[in-house]
């Protein structure tokens, strides 16, 4: 990412990796990380990786170096925890990762 458009990544999420099921059925996740990040409220429907329609309350714009996955855990700065339910990915002019949008 261009230093100037790193920028304007000047808000903050944790990202918690999936890590599996438990005992009970429940997601578990590995230990969080802070991310410098955008975010913007939306009311958007989006189709989810498995292909499920649904309404999506925020976008968050990361760094195309950060490796989040489907099923990762985001908590916002107001405290809320959703779960990642899509990921698009921004090619830079050198073909590598630019940026990328979580759809939460």
């Amino acid at each position: 990412m261009l230093s100037g458009t790193a920028g304007w990544l000047n808000q903050k999420v944790t990202i918690y990796p999936y890590s599996a099921l438990n005992d009970y059925a429940e997601y578990s996740w590995g230990p969080g990380v802070s991310t410098s990040c955008r975010i913007e409220q939306i009311d958007k429907h989006i189709m989810t990786e498995e292909g499920k329609e649904i309404v999506a309350v925020a976008r968050i714009f990361v760094n195309g170096t950060v490796s989040p996955s489907i099923k990762d855990k985001v908590v916002l700065p107001n405290g809320d925890d959703r779960l990642i339910e899509r990921i698009e990915d921004a090619g830079g002019p050198d073909g590598s990762s630019y940026y990328k949008v979580l759809y939460v």
